[in-house]
This record gives C-alpha cells, structure tokens and sequence, in this order.
C-alpha cells in the first residue's frame, strides 16, 4: 500500500484471480471498498514487491520531520474500551499523523482509529462527521507497555485540531480492554498538541462517554511535508 498525503488517496497493489493481472486500485478509508485504476503491467503475470508514493521535490520548504509524541503509560486501575482525545498542528507546518502506541490489556484485540475535523468535543455519541481511518488485528504487549498501531495517513493542517478516536472496536468479542488514567491533560512538543479527554464504553460511539479520561499512548508522526512546502507527493510507484 502507499498513501498520496497530497489528496489523501490510498493506493494499494492486487492480484486478479479471474483476469491474471496485477492490478493498482484506491481505497475508499470509510469503507475499505476498492476502485481499479488499472493492470500494473497489463498482460504479464506480475509480483509487486512494494510500493511507495513519489513526487516533485521542488517545494520551497524542507523534509519532514519524523517525530513522537510520548504519552503517560501509566493506567491508574481504570479501562474500557476507548478514548477521544484532541491533536494540533501547533508548529507553523502541517502534521501527517503515521501510527499509534496503545495500552491494552493482554491478548489480541482490532483496534479501530476514526478522525474528525475539528473537536471531538460535543460528537462523542454519533459517528457523523467521524472518518474511520483503519483498522489493525494486534497482539497487546501487555498492560502499561506501548502496543504498536500501523494506521495513519491523515493530515493535519497547520494550525488546525482534529479530534482522534482510538477503540477497541470488538471489545465485547475480544474481552480486551483500553487502558487509561483519569483526569485531564494538555501535552506539547514542537509540533503537535494533544489535549485529553474522554473514555468510551461499547459499541463505538454509542457505548457510554466518560470525560475527564487521559488516552495512554503514543502518537507518530511527521511535520513538514504538505502546507509547509514539502514534496507534491502525488504519484504512486510500484514494483
């Protein structure tokens, strides 16, 4: 797979089973559906190995910034199965957010990442205006230790807040639960500002919301290439 952070388009490589062709097709992130734009190499029986999204780097503003923003691990006897938590582009360039660390309780859980524009606060209990960003299969590295959550691809403009909701979407099926802390809480870098938040009881959205709930994790990301003027990454590659 590779995502365009420039039209915020997800490509991924398939294989045709009735046609033989390796095929490039868009990904639809609210509903995981599929689009072909076409054969890789029409004809040919081919492997894709990899791909990856290339572009003009002719911008006038530099690389992106690889960053983490570290969170408290340290779930005081409180859990359920989710958080929302607030995340802004403080540092004058646009953030694009590139995965997660959560706290779960031990066992193999679907972790669900939805976003919005804007605050979360005051759209706790409906899923309109809510984007689902991916969802992963992960195996917790135990309660109070990072889990890590390969699902990103959202870009935050610079000086905007987006509202992030992180669930264990089949919490009542897997029995693992998300931990947090109460209270409330603001964390800062250069970059980015997180502000905590809200717990959420099951299904997503619709279980209960807790304020005053503190998400345990960590937040990757990278600051720079968009609005700041970093590459035009437009055009997927495979091979």
């Amino acid at each position: 797979m590779g995502f365009d952070t420039s039209t915020n388009t997800m490509y991924m490589s398939a294989f045709n089973n009735l046609t033989f062709d390796a095929e490039l097709r868009t990904v639809n992130l609210a509903t995981g559906l599929s689009t072909l734009v076409g054969s890789i190499v029409p004809g040919e029986l081919t492997q894709v190995a990899w791909m990856s999204i290339i572009g003009d780097s002719s911008g006038g503003g530099g690389d992106c910034e690889p960053g983490v923003m570290e969170l408290p691990f340290d779930a005081s006897f409180n859990q359920f199965a989710g958080n929302m938590f607030d995340v802004a582009a403080i540092g004058g360039e646009d953030v694009i957010i590139e995965g997660f660390d959560v706290n779960i309780d031990p066992g193999t859980a679907t972790i669900a990442v939805y976003y919005r524009e804007g605050t979360y606060v005051g759209f706790e209990n409906s899923s309109a205006g809510w984007t689902l960003l991916g969802t992963e299969v992960v195996t917790s590295a135990g309660e109070n230790m990072p889990t890590h959550v390969e699902i990103g691809g959202v870009t935050i403009p610079d000086g905007e807040t987006y509202g992030f909701y992180v669930s264990v979407t089949d919490y009542d099926v897997s029995g693992v639960s998300m931990n947090y802390t109460d209270g409330n809480n603001t964390f800062t870098d250069s970059f980015v500002e997180v502000s905590l938040g809200a717990g959420k009881g099951s299904p997503d959205f619709l279980g209960a919301t807790f304020a005053g709930r503190i998400w345990n994790g960590n937040i990757y990301y990278c600051a720079g290439e968009g609005g700041g003027g970093g590459g035009d990454c437009s055009s997927p590659v495979v091979d």
